[in-house]
């Protein structure tokens, strides 16, 4: 068999690229966090188109847009494997949303550019806008995530049903609003219309809340803790007290998911070491 030997080099020559065949291995360049990653955290938006697709199935869509764009899902092992995909507080149905999120975990390195592979593939109504990559050991999004921001508003299909107009239902919110700040008492109302339902104090939820009119419909923003927080349409309803009003028929949008830490709010993005801006970008509401 032919033997292969390192070319000659004259005696007292300078060393030169043939010096690869001799001592330590080069050291490779540092590679960023994109190429060295393999699990991320992507932010989606879940918009009107299909507001009405429960949460099981935006996850199966997000799994078959994966597979269709080729990127390198992995898979657990097993004789029912499952892909790596876990989400955060999962969204009701007939609510959309400004900012879900997901982590994934590939079997190789990916370009940052993987988001525009994905949306290629994604379904209408699912828009991929961030990601950041996960290095180190990080919480999952069910355990971090501890608030929710909600704006609501009422359609005027709704409003005339009611015999409302947007200025009034503004100004009956406000008041609603003042009344329940000011309460020593505590004022419980149920977090579900099931009967027997845990009861909170309502109080809580007035924090940061705000009514007001945006263009022909009235809005209101307010937030809830992840876990015993009201549903938020039942909140608008019962604020409301309209005889009549169905909570089914507020339009309600989850605008943000949020990571508590002291004072500051984080969303799942701005924790994440990778993610730039992630200190700088910290809201503090102290």
């Amino acid at each position: 068999a032919t033997q292969f030997a390192p070319p000659a080099t004259a005696p007292g020559a300078p060393a030169s690229a043939d010096s690869r065949w001799f001592g330590r291995k080069p050291r490779k360049s540092a590679k960023t966090a994109w190429q060295r990653g393999l699990k991320f955290r992507v932010e989606y938006r879940k918009t009107e188109e299909v507001r009405f697709t429960s949460h099981l199935e935006i996850m199966r869509a997000l799994e078959r847009s994966l597979r269709r764009s080729g990127l390198p899902l992995a898979y657990s092992q097993g004789g029912t494997p499952h892909a790596k995909i876990s989400s955060g507080p999962p969204l009701a149905l007939g609510f959309t949303s400004a900012a879900e999120y997901v982590d994934l975990e590939f079997t190789r390195s990916v370009d940052e550019g993987f988001l525009e592979d994905l949306n290629a593939c994604l379904n209408p109504g699912l828009v991929a806008t961030e990601a950041a990559a996960l290095s180190g050991k990080v919480d999952s999004l069910t355990a971090a995530v501890d608030l929710a921001t909600w704006r609501a508003r009422l359609t005027p299909w709704l409003l005339s049903s009611l015999g409302r107009d947007a200025d009034a239902m503004v100004a009956r919110w406000n008041q609603a609003l003042h009344h329940l700040a000011r309460e020593r008492e505590p004022v419980l109302w149920p977090v579900k219309s099931a009967e027997n339902a845990k009861k909170i104090d309502a109080r809580g939820m007035t924090r940061g809340a705000v009514a007001e009119r945006r263009g022909d419909l009235p809005e209101i923003r307010f937030e809830t803790p992840v876990n015993g927080g009201m549903r938020p349409e039942l909140f608008v309803a019962r604020l409301t007290e309209i005889e009549g009003l169905d909570p089914r028929l507020v339009r309600v949008e989850r605008t943000g998911l949020w990571i508590t830490k002291g004072t500051r709010r984080l969303t799942p993005l701005m924790a994440v070491a990778s993610h730039a801006g992630a200190l700088a970008a910290a809201m503090d509401w102290s």
